[in-house]
């Protein structure tokens, strides 16, 4: 898959460009803090999720003072043009793909793969475990709606169980009796899907990390489940929310579930976190999101899109290097930064075109 051309109107602060990115599968986009290089590759990533890798309002990235924002791409997917649209407004979101409205934002999810990587990343994915459900659950549904449909069918079941704990009703545990079997039916194929991907990523992850970083290591996402992977069925499943029910009502609302379970990344058996520096944290949250990558190429058949935003500061030129060098060969990829000479390393043959953003403007540069 490729991003060929981009057209925004009224995005942040873009009121009008129009820009062409079919000349290199690498595209640096440079310029000092504030002048929209982040707005621009968070327009793509939007083509992928229908969400900003910055924040939840989507209201947000309509320009002050206008109505609504346009995004406008060119793919190149499978030998195919294929044109997206995406309308902003104040009363939601309308997605066009060959001028054909999608009605079900879900029908659309996996039309374009990105992975995207910004500095903030590794704060969020460090801190909070919700965070990191977050980041693999929008990385599983890419390539399995029936996940994502799962996944917001838990969601609906839990605000109805919490109702219910909240509001003391006479027949409460039959209704749980209920809600539990419906929970329990959704939660097991979460749980099942979710132990498979991580045993995908791990497969390739410690090697990805060697060839950024020339260190050998066993590096590993931990999945802390419901259950181990030998006693995951439906009946356990339904046993873990009946044991917890006293507690649940007690404390009026859901102690245990999916949306309690955590991701850890382990470095020699130690968690990331606490052992590896900042700059090996940056390069390990790279290695999983690369291992992400290979994942949705071998199940999709095809070639993801890569947003690099501010990654390279803190790293030396010698890891820059390694970086660039393993991802070249991937299909396209989009990389901010403050310096273009972060870039712009000795015996680096790589085709690059760069773009100097200042203001709202996007000129190309033969640099």
């Amino acid at each position: 898959m490729k991003l060929t051309n981009i057209r925004l109107r009224d995005f942040r602060n873009y009121q009008d460009i129009n820009l062409n990115f079919s000349k290199s599968n690498i595209n640096v986009l440079y310029g000092d803090n504030a002048q929209g290089k982040t707005n621009l590759v968070e327009s793509i990533h939007y083509a992928s999720l229908l969400n900003s890798f910055r924040t939840n309002n989507d209201q947000s990235l309509i320009n002050k003072d206008k109505m609504f924002s346009i995004m406008e791409y060119d793919f190149e997917k499978n030998n195919k043009k294929v044109k997206i649209k995406i309308v902003l407004s104040k009363s939601g979101k309308k997605i066009y793909v060959d001028n054909v409205e999608f009605k079900k934002f879900r029908d659309y999810i996996g039309q374009v793969n990105v992975i995207s990587f910004c500095s903030d990343d590794i704060r969020k994915f460090k801190e909070a475990p919700k965070e990191r459900r977050k980041f693999f659950d929008e990385e599983i549904s890419k390539f399995d709606k029936k996940y994502l449909l799962h996944l917001l069918k838990i969601k609906k079941y839990l605000k109805q169980r919490n109702e219910i704990l909240k509001n003391e009703t006479k027949y409460l545990n039959e209704y749980l009796d209920v809600i539990d079997q419906k929970i329990s039916e959704d939660s097991l194929y979460i749980c099942e899907i979710r132990k498979k991907f991580i045993d995908e990523i791990n497969k390739n992850l410690s090697n990805i990390y060697f060839k950024l970083t020339n260190q050998k290591v066993e590096l590993k996402v931990k999945y802390s489940s419901l259950l181990k992977k030998e006693d995951l069925t439906l009946e356990n499943i339904k046993k873990i929310y009946k044991d917890n029910r006293e507690k649940d009502i007690e404390k009026k609302q859901t102690n245990v579930g999916i949306q309690k379970e955590n991701f850890e990344c382990l470095i020699d058996n130690q968690i990331y976190s606490e052992y590896a520096s900042q700059g090996q944290q940056r390069l390990i949250l790279l290695a999983i999101k690369l291992s992400v990558l290979k994942i949705i190429e071998e199940e999709n058949k095809i070639k993801a899109l890569l947003i690099l935003d501010d990654i390279f500061s803190e790293l030396d030129n010698e890891k820059k290097k390694q970086i660039l060098e393993y991802i070249k060969n991937e299909n396209q990829i989009f990389i901010t930064t403050t310096n273009k000479k972060e870039i712009q390393l000795k015996n680096l043959d790589i085709d690059i075109s760069y773009f100097n953003v200042n203001k709202g403007v996007i000129t190309e540069r033969m640099d």
